[in-house]
């Protein structure tokens, strides 16, 4: 068995939160499985395209601190997500992952929502808030949680 020390937890979501300064978070309008061998094409392919989507550049993320539950941890502070109910012709989407990468445009992380996310009235919102964890179990793990 092996583990991360607290410093060096630490010291890997410093390196990433570095990494992932001005990442951008897109959403997918269709499931796509999560695995290491998904491609950002993939993502890509069923990018979200409801009234008002626009990927978002996230400026700031939270942390690094040790996390209680294990490892380090970095936030991507809640960004959110909202249908136009202005368009005459709106699109309506079902919003099922996630996707953050680089400003280069290199697919870092992705994720899936516990349930699928209606975006299509006037009103429609999705916070996200997704927790970047180093050194938990020894293994990455990515945490999602939004507020329907």
């Amino acid at each position: 068995m092996s583990v991360y020390s607290k410093p060096g937890a630490l010291a890997l979501a410093t390196l990433q939160q570095t990494a992932l300064a001005d990442c951008v978070l897109s959403l997918t309008k269709a499931n796509v499985d999560e695995s290491p061998e998904t491609t950002k094409a993939m993502l890509e392919a069923q990018e979200c395209d409801f009234s008002g989507y626009a990927p978002i550049v996230v400026a700031d993320l939270s942390g690094p601190f040790i996390d209680p539950q294990g490892g380090a941890s970095i936030v991507i502070p809640t960004q959110l997500f909202l249908f136009d109910g202005t368009d005459v012709t709106p699109t309506v989407n079902q919003v099922h992952n996630w996707w953050i990468e680089t400003t280069g445009g290199v697919l870092v992380a992705m994720g899936t929502f516990d349930t699928p996310h209606l975006m299509g009235a006037a009103g429609d919102g999705l916070p996200v808030t997704i927790a970047l964890n180093y050194g938990k179990d020894d293994v990455i793990d990515v945490q999602t949680e939004f507020a329907p």
